[in-house]
């Protein structure tokens, strides 16, 4: 729990200076919401709430994201997942109940860089 309190990216999410609240943008029948944010330099939190285990098919066109493309940072474990379209489809999952999972949505500026799928 201490190292989710002092993650500095979720710190850094929570202070960001557009202050917009989050909201939930969908509740699936079942056991998973999945909640967005966003953040002053155009950036999108996405976070997705298990309430039970489960996967789910996490898609940036379907949380409202605009851009062609999408840099996608988990948060939590505080490591990039790559480049993506905005209609390539993420597998999300829990195998615990009550979890939460947190992304944050980039668009790119200049040449893209890695690979993008």
């Amino acid at each position: 729990m201490r190292k989710l309190l002092l993650n500095p990216e979720i710190i850094a999410i929570d202070q960001d200076t557009l202050g917009k609240p989050g909201g939930r943008r969908t509740k699936l029948p079942g056991s998973i919401e999945v909640w967005t944010r966003e953040l002053s330099n155009s950036d999108l939190v996405v976070a997705v709430y298990f309430d039970a285990p489960g996967k789910f098919a996490l898609e940036a066109v379907r949380v409202g994201w605009t851009a062609p493309l999408v840099a996608v940072r988990d948060v939590v474990n505080r490591t990039s997942l790559g480049v993506f379209r905005r209609n390539t489809v993420i597998g999300v999952e829990s195998s615990t109940a009550h979890s939460v999972r947190c992304f944050r949505f980039s668009r790119l500026f200049g040449a893209a860089t890695g690979t993008i799928v």
